[in-house]
């Protein structure tokens, strides 16, 4: 998330939060504070990837779905939980393969080899990912395999500095129920002819 974003909604949740707890027409403030959190969600929505973005590295692979998770806040800094957006949804891949691997930097992250595991946020807006990635990541299934390419970009802003890992293309390679039906005729096969 961008700083002018995380200062927008930080300024409309303080500015709620002092609504709430120092004006004395309480009548007002249900009225007004609908309006202060939409344009707030309507600033964080909105994000793509910034003009001053250096490409670190990039890694397309060939990995298997095995579902998404609730990754809750940690509680970690001072704004926890209440007024923190540390809690999201991740998708989870397991790598099977690299198809492609580019390293443009030294700081840029590691190539992925089979076995590990590559982590795509579907509830966040990551500047540069669109949102069809995570509606092609909630039709999945686990055990579906996905051709998957992660960047990571390192974002330059004037107050800020911060890498991004956005999930730039996802394609179901073969659904579970397909790859099973394939399989079958094989092991049939097989049967035949080890007996």
């Amino acid at each position: 998330m961008a700083v002018g974003q995380v200062a927008s909604v930080a300024c409309c949740g303080a500015f709620c939060d002092y609504l709430i707890r120092y004006n004395s027409f309480k009548m007002k403030t249900h009225i007004f504070m609908p309006i202060v959190l939409f344009l707030g969600v309507l600033c964080v929505y909105a994000s793509p990837l910034p003009d001053k973005a250096d490409l670190l590295a990039e890694n397309t692979v060939i990995a298997r779905y095995e579902g998404t998770v609730d990754h809750p806040c940690m509680f970690r800094t001072a704004q926890c939980p209440d007024h923190c957006d540390h809690a999201t949804r991740l998708a989870h891949f397991r790598v099977l393969e690299n198809k492609r691997y580019v390293n443009c930097s030294e700081y840029g992250d590691g190539r992925l080899n089979p076995g590990d595991t590559a982590v795509v946020d579907v509830l966040k807006d990551i500047p540069g990912q669109e949102k069809i990635i995570a509606q092609s990541i909630a039709s999945l299934s686990p055990g579906d395999c996905v051709l998957l390419t992660i960047a990571h970009y390192y974002v330059q802003q004037e107050q800020c500095n911060f890498p991004v890992r956005p999930a730039i293309e996802i394609r179901v390679l073969n659904k579970r129920q397909n790859a099973d039906q394939t399989q079958q005729p094989e092991r049939e096969r097989q049967e035949r002819e080890g007996k």
